[in-house]
This record gives structure tokens, sequence and C-alpha cells, in this order.
């Protein structure tokens, strides 16, 4: 459904649920940090931040050029900030009502994951996970993959909700 619906209308989807399962937390969770980071990725390709700066987060992920962006505003990265905090407080949300028993178990294709950077809800060259998050994720060993390799396919589960969970407060 990610692949083919991307981040925010899988979450939409998954808030309208009136009795959600566990996996359904754990899923809306998951896609409320990754629309975090959808969020500042667009805000960033609108203001044509599109230079890798190295050691902040979220600025330094790859993204293409915007070739007709809007005037930056030097309160960008302050907004930015402020705006993925309060995304994590609404993804932590969903992650703590799971319960402490529950035992699930979900899996994700990573190829299925895409970011609609210049929010067109179409999936354009540039912005599938392996190209925005894999310098992060997989360094200089991401050089080193044969090409058209899919991604991994992840099965999350309970332990994955308290991981989720503590990397919202990042």
């Amino acid at each position: 459904e990610i692949g083919t619906s991307g981040i925010a209308a899988t979450a939409a989807r998954l808030e309208a649920v009136g009795d959600p399962t566990p996996e359904d937390l754990f899923a809306l969770g998951a896609l409320r940090f990754l629309g975090a980071l959808e969020q500042a990725l667009q805000t960033r390709w609108n203001t044509g931040v599109s230079a890798n700066l190295v050691y902040l987060p979220v600025l330094r992920l790859p993204i293409p050029e915007n070739p007709n962006p809007q005037p930056f505003d030097p309160a960008l990265v302050t907004t930015l900030f402020t705006d993925i905090s309060a995304r994590m407080d609404g993804a932590r949300a969903p992650l703590l009502a799971i319960p402490a028993d529950a035992d699930f178990g979900i899996e994700i294709a990573f190829d299925d994951i895409w970011f609609d950077i210049n929010a067109n809800t179409t999936r354009d060259a540039g912005e599938d996970m392996a190209t925005v998050l894999g310098p992060m994720l997989m360094g200089w060993q991401r050089e080193m993959r044969e090409p058209g390799t899919p991604l991994p396919v992840v099965r999350f589960d309970a332990a994955d909700a308290a991981w989720l969970t503590a990397y919202t407060h990042l």
C-alpha cells in the first residue's frame, strides 16, 4: 500500500481504523515517523535547500533539485526541526498505545517506501528510500550493491515498537 499510495495516504487510512490492532498501531507510528521525514524533505525541496549538509539530521539526506524554489527563509531550520519534533509526538502516540504484552509482527518491504519530496503524489526518480536514506543507512557499502538488487523485507515486532519510540525522541 505504501508503494502505490504513499506514506500520507496509507497513514490516513490507518488513522480511520476504528479498533486498531497492535500491527495497525505500529504501522501508524512508523508511517507518522516517515511522514515527519517526508514533510521535512518537502520543506527543503520547496525552498531549494538541496545541498547535503553532512552533519545535520534530515538536512544531510540527498534530495532532487527544485527548478523553481520559493525564496529562502532564514527561519527554515528552526521551523523544520520544530515541525519534526511535533510530528514525532504524533508518531509516538500509537506506539505507546500498543499493549505491553502484544505479540505481533509486520513485514515492510523497503523497496515500497518512498518520500513524495516534490509533493505531487507521484513516485518520481530520486524519491525512493534507497536513494534518500541509502547513503546514511548503508554508507560506503551502498556503492557495493549490485544494481537492481532489491532492498530487504524486514519483519518488525513488539520489541521494535520500543526501538521506534526511542527514535521519536531523537
